[in-house]
């Protein structure tokens, strides 16, 4: 999947997906339950390349844990992270090796309870999204407006060379959907079987929201394709 935004910015492919709880943005002064993040870094021609190799393009969607359903979009990478971290940790707890918490093992045994109907139909959710993967990623954008600034990297070394773009409008997913994101993050185990979370003890994974600065936001809305 590609980005192609305005300001000479050329197209360029989605390097990372990082979700972030609570968000690191606000909007009117609202902030949200989460946010999801796409940067990308480098151009898809080669013609471009050398085209603002230093900059990344940035864009993020609010989530808000208030849908009475389940979202169908983010329930698709849920249960396949669910899926890769409960046979990492299965593997980890069979070798002894490392500490597994309780609240870790339990949580796994409850979503091993789950009908092998429910799996089986999550998992053609994900074989149809997978004929048209390109939409995955760019699903959360399409059709929507949104704020821009230049600004910096949430996480270290903070620098200073990030164009984001935030969508105006959250994606609502449902409470369980929520409480099951800050679970994966805060009982994430690393390759020697040890918590690697940098996470508290709700989940939160967040840059705190920093002053505005000098930083020229603008707004782009509807009016700004009216004739």
């Amino acid at each position: 999947p590609g980005l192609d935004l305005s300001d000479s910015f050329h197209e360029r492919y989605v390097n990372t997906f990082e979700i972030k709880l609570p968000g690191e943005h606000t909007i009117d002064g609202k902030a949200y339950d989460g946010e999801i993040q796409f940067s990308h870094v480098v151009n898809v021609l080669d013609e471009h390349r050398s085209n603002r190799d230093h900059q990344v393009a940035m864009c993020a969607r609010h989530i808000s844990g208030t849908k009475r359903k389940d979202d169908k979009y983010i329930e698709r990478f849920l249960k396949k992270w669910e899926k890769v971290a409960d046979k990492h940790a299965d593997k980890c707890q069979a070798s002894g090796k490392g500490t597994i918490s309780l609240a870790n093992i339990q949580r796994r045994q409850l979503r091993k309870q789950e009908t092998r109907k429910e799996r089986k139909l999550h998992e053609s959710l994900w074989t149809v999204t997978k004929k048209r993967k390109h939409d995955v990623l760019r699903q959360p954008f399409k059709n929507q407006y949104y704020y821009g600034y230049k600004g910096s990297l949430t996480i270290p070394p903070c620098s200073d060379f990030v164009l984001w773009y935030i969508v105006d409008n959250p994606m609502d997913i449902s409470p369980s959907q929520l409480r099951r994101l800050q679970d994966l993050i805060k009982d994430y185990i690393n390759d020697d079987c040890e918590k690697g979370t940098y996470a508290d003890e709700n989940g939160n994974v967040n840059r705190p929201i920093q002053k505005k600065h000098s930083h020229n936001i603008f707004h782009c809305d509807e009016s700004d394709y009216s004739n």
